[in-house]
């Protein structure tokens, strides 16, 4: 399916190519489900790219009706956290006294929110 082969694309580090499937199956009309999206999310992750790319797939996700899971947010934290750690400009302080996972939470919670989801 494509999902899979999207998934493979990103374990290849072909992030461009994962996600230009994952387009070309909404191109052509199918209905994409919560593993489709949650394999772009892995992709992201997988690949390091910018959490905005991550977010919009989650925006995407919640367009299409489908509802993020644990899967959905455990992609989004190991995204965050590699880009935290890899000197990217993702906004973390790490002076501030507050730990990752409290920002982390902090960030979603008000996404979530924000979504109405």
């Amino acid at each position: 399916t494509g999902t899979a082969l999207s998934r493979v694309l990103g374990h290849l580090g072909l992030a461009k190519e994962a996600f230009e499937v994952i387009q070309d199956l909404k191109m052509s009309g199918h209905v994409l489900g919560i593993r489709s999206f949650n394999t772009l999310l892995h992709v992201a992750s997988d690949c390091k790219m910018d959490i905005s790319t991550s977010v919009a797939v989650l925006r995407d996700m919640i367009h299409y009706g489908c509802k993020p899971d644990r899967n959905s947010f455990n992609s989004l934290i190991s995204n965050s956290v590699n880009l935290a750690g890899s000197g990217c400009s993702f906004d973390f302080d790490r002076s501030q006294d507050e730990s990752l996972a409290g920002r982390l939470s902090t960030f979603f919670l008000t996404f979530m929110m924000s979504s109405g989801v």
